[in-house]
Order: structure tokens, then C-alpha cells, then sequence
């Protein structure tokens, strides 16, 4: 038995950082019941690049899961949807705060059809605070949180090559929901969690350059932290080529390492004081500028001393270490047929590896089944279906 086999979450997200949450669930065998606009859906079934004739991120974050559709402004769309909910573990919804209230289904509303369930909230800003009502996207969390200032080059800020807060706050939903469910298991009860992308965005830039300008007292800013540029060990440096490589040699046996393997022993001592550091980026800058990156990855190549060469994404693919650990896999009865999905991260004896029970459903796929599960009749379903309910 898989470990979350027997639970169900009702899932109302959209994008990526609720169905992100939903697909780690659902990978672990928590049965995820997609609840969707009749005739829209989820916007990123429509949004581009296509994979399969299907926008691509929602191929790769809807596995597992099944589909129905329901028009919750309705009255009729608002009862089967309390119905539902009697039946489920938790619910998972993405909306602008207040607005699932506006429906009549809020976390009271909810709590009244079934008082052991655990209602998540994820939202931008979460739900309260000055911030509340404001629309954004990942750009404005990374910007406010102060990580978009550290993440900057010459030319000024420069956008992370990740959605940062969108995969984060899916982690973080993730945790809160198991949270939830153990505490439930245990005794407790229900509950409401809240769940906001700004706070685990700055949660996460704290504890590293927010704690270290607090350590010293001091606002420190873009290359005057340990992990933005400070230190010439922690660096990004260009190749001959045009390219680029990383030294991570933070520690002194990484470090020792690193300048024996150059050649260059006078750079040992007082690696980390802060007055040798201009001296010790530009002998690295000229150092690495003088070979090419491929020859400074085969010097390197038996060395133990964090150094790694920057890839492209093509290059990733293909890594060595993405292959042995399975981390794309093809889906599928052979590999003509196959569909290339995303594995989840951590490998465990309860997580099938690949974990891949279903195919991302259809809009409304399950919409039948589903509602004869809950006791509605081919009859009543058919009416719904007739007035757009479902």
C-alpha cells in the first residue's frame, strides 16, 4: 500500500504552484479529484509551448489525477461540490483570498458538510496583511522578498531561470497538507491552513542573506553576501570559449584542493579574509579566461573540490547523473508511444518509481464516475450536463 492510498483531496488550483502540490500527492497514491471550469478548465491546458497536443506544463503536473468539471457559481454546482467534500481529506484551493467566501464555500461553509477535513489556501500573499487583495505573479514575489536584488548582474536585477515562488509555496503546500493530515491522525481535527507564496519565498531568502545581514548588523547588499559574490571560492567565472564554470571550494580542504590541482599554492593562505578578495577574483577571472571550459572540466574531473561547469538545459538533459537517477522517464507502452514525464525528487520504498498510474485526464474525464460514486443518478447527470452545471 502506498503511503497516502485511502486519502482525497478536492484540487480548485490552476497554473503551477497548487497542481505541483497535488501531483507529489497524487504520485504518492492520494486519490486528487481535479475540479474544473466546465468548458475552460485549467488555464495551462491552453497555454504554450504544446506537448502532445496539450499546453506542456500541464501534461507534466496532472499525471495521476482525475477530472471532473462543475460550475461552483451555480446553486445545483454547490451542492454536488459539499457533496464531494463530505467524502474528502482535504481541499486544495489557489483563489484570490475571499473569494471561495463569495461562493458560500469558505473553510465554515465546508467545515459544516465535513468537520474533519483540512482546507489549504494558497495564495499570493496570503490572507491578511496589507498585501492581501494585490494580483501577482512569481516576478513581484521575487522582487519584494529582496531576491531579485541579489539575483542581479551588472546590467541590474535579472530574473531567476526557475518559478522560485511557484515551486516553493507547491513544496510548502505539500508539508502543511501532510502536516494537517498527521495531526488529524493523531487526534487533532480539522483545520484551515494558509498558505502564502511571499511568506515562503522570504522565509527561504532569510536564511541565508537575511540572517547574515542581521549577524553583522548591517543591510548588506548584491556581492557583499558569502553566496552573491563576495568570496573569489564561490564564484561564477567565463572560459576562453565564452562559457562558464562554478567553483564552490567554500571549505579549506575543497579550497586546498582547488589551488593544488591549479598549480597555484600562493593562493592558499587567507582564502576567505575579505581584503584578498579582489585580488583573488582577478587571478581567477585571467586563470579561467585562458582555457577553454571543456579543458577546465577534464582538470577537474577527478578532483573533489566543488567545481562544476554552468550547462544549458539541453546539456542538463542529458547529464549523466539525470539518467542514473531516472529523473525524466518515458511513460507508455513502448518508447515510440511514450510520454516524457518529470520524476518526483526523492526516491522511497512506498513511491513507485516511475510513478506513473494514469495519464493527465481530459477536462471533465471523470465528471460521470465520479458523481455516481457520490449516488447521483445517469438521469440527474444528464440534467446537470443539459444546464452546464457540469
Amino acid at each position: 500500500m502506498s503511503s497516502l492510498e485511502g486519502f482525497r483531496i478536492l484540487d480548485l488550483t490552476q497554473r503551477l504552484p497548487g497542481p505541483l502540490c497535488s501531483l507529489i500527492l497524487a504520485d504518492m497514491r492520494m486519490d486528487v479529484i481535479k475540479v474544473e471550469e466546465p468548458g475552460k478548465g485549467d488555464f495551462c491546458r491552453r497555454l504554450p509551448p504544446f506537448y502532445n497536443d496539450e499546453g506542456a506544463l500541464f501534461v507534466f503536473l496532472n499525471r495521476n489525477k482525475r477530472s471532473v468539471t462543475l460550475d461552483l457559481k451555480s446553486v445545483e454546482g454547490r451542492k454536488i461540490f459539499l457533496k464531494m467534500a463530505a467524502t474528502a481529506d482535504v481541499l486544495l484551493e489557489g483563489f484570490k483570498p475571499g473569494f471561495m467566501e463569495s461562493l458560500k464555500l469558505g473553510y465554515g461553509e465546508v467545515k459544516e458538510a465535513n468537520p474533519s477535513i483540512i482546507y489549504c489556501s494558497l495564495s499570493g500573499y496570503g490572507q491578511n496583511g496589507p498585501y492581501r487583495d494585490k494580483a501577482g505573479h512569481d516576478i513581484n514575489y521575487n522582487a519584494l522578498t529582496g531576491i531579485l536584488g541579489m539575483t542581479a548582474n551588472e546590467s541590474g536585477p535579472a530574473l531567476p531561470g526557475i518559478l522560485l515562488a511557484d515551486v516553493a509555496s507547491g513544496l510548502a503546500a505539500v508539508i502543511a497538507i501532510l502536516m494537517g493530515l498527521l495531526h488529524r491522525e493523531k487526534g487533532g481535527q480539522g483545520h484551515y491552513i494558509d498558505v502564502s507564496m511571499f511568506d515562503v519565498l522570504f522565509s527561504w531568502f532569510s536564511l541565508t542573506n537575511v540572517v547574515e545581514s542581521i549577524a553583522l548588523d548591517t543591510f548588506l547588499t548584491r556581492g557583499e553576501t558569502t553566496f552573491t559574490g563576495k568570496l573569489a571560492c564561490y564564484q561564477v567565472y567565463r572560459t576562453k570559449d565564452n562559457q562558464h564554470v562554478s567553483l564552490g571550494a567554500l571549505e579549506q580542504k575543497f579550497w586546498e584542493q582547488f589551488c593544488a590541482t591549479i598549480g597555484r599554492e600562493d593562493l592558499r593562505d587567507d582564502y576567505l579574509k575579505e581584503e584578498r578578495q579582489t585580488y583573488l577574483k582577478e587571478e581567477l577571472r585571467q586563470m579561467f579566461a585562458s582555457k577553454e571550459k571543456d579543458e577546465w572540466v577534464n582538470l577537474f574531473a577527478d578532483k573533489d573540490c566543488c567545481f562544476e561547469p554552468v550547462k544549458s538545459v539541453k546539456e542538463s538533459l542529458s547529464d549523466i547523473q539525470v539518467l542514473a537517477r531516472r529523473l525524466i522517464f518515458e511513460a507508455g507502452n513502448s518508447p515510440e508511444r511514450g510520454m516524457k514525464q518529470i520524476n518526483q525528487p526523492f526516491k522511497s520504498p512506498v513511491l513507485k518509481d516511475p510513478p506513473y498510474y494514469s495519464s493527465p485526464p481530459s477536462l471533465g474525464e471523470h465528471t460521470k464516475s465520479i458523481l455516481l460514486e457520490l449516488g447521483f443518478s445517469p438521469k440527474e447527470i444528464g440534467q446537470y450536463r443539459d444546464k452546464g452545471v457540469v
